[in-house]
């Protein structure tokens, strides 16, 4: 059973990675077809969610958030924003925060890039002129564009893989029924939408 449950987890982590690397190649490819220029276009736009989703989790977590600058583009390094941030590493419940704050732009600037796909194209697509439908569309390209973890995101967010796994795996073996069905059906259900 705990075979079953550490195999469901990694589909799981798998899966999320694997969306991580291909949002990442599209926002490098988007740089290197149209330019450095073509990320300020949209990292007005798709920066600022990013780094308030990051703020976000750090509250959350109850990080001490330092320093936060939601578009400052520095084309030496391809920062566009950054949240500095601090945590005590004794504390168990703030080190899994790091992983939620390193992948906190996923959810962000994904929930709002959705939020704004059904309102403006499902839900509510009669409603808006077309010319409306064309800026949203820009803004939800730009949010999607900017809601891959940047690898600063990523380094800070192994921290917090290493204590959830810390966590996790000694509570498998303690997992009652209903939660590990919990997680099989997550699991489940991200194959059957992969595949």
């Amino acid at each position: 059973m705990e075979k079953e449950l550490l195999i469901d987890i990694a589909i799981i982590m798998g899966s999320a990675t694997s969306l991580v690397v291909v949002l990442y190649l599209v926002q490098k490819a988007w740089c290197m077809v149209f330019g450095y220029q073509a990320i300020l276009l949209t990292g007005w736009i798709g920066t600022p969610i990013h780094e308030l989703s990051h703020a976000f989790f750090c509250v959350i977590f109850g990080h001490k958030i330092e320093k936060i600058s939601l578009f400052s583009p520095e084309p030496e390094t391809g920062v566009l924003g950054y949240v500095f941030h601090s945590y005590n590493p004794e504390s168990l419940f703030q080190r899994v925060g790091c992983l939620f704050i390193g992948f906190a732009p996923l959810a962000g600037n994904g929930l709002l890039a959705y939020f704004l796909w059904d309102e403006f194209f499902v839900s509510g697509a009669e409603n808006w002129a077309l010319l409306c439908k064309i800026f949203v569309f820009y803004v939800i390209f730009s949010l999607i564009i900017h809601c891959a973890p940047s690898p600063a995101d990523l380094k800070g967010a192994v921290t917090g893989a290493v204590a959830l796994a810390i966590i996790i795996v000694p509570m498998g073996i303690v997992f009652d029924e209903e939660s590990r069905a919990i997680l099989s059906s997550c699991a489940d259900s991200i194959m059957n939408y992969v595949f």
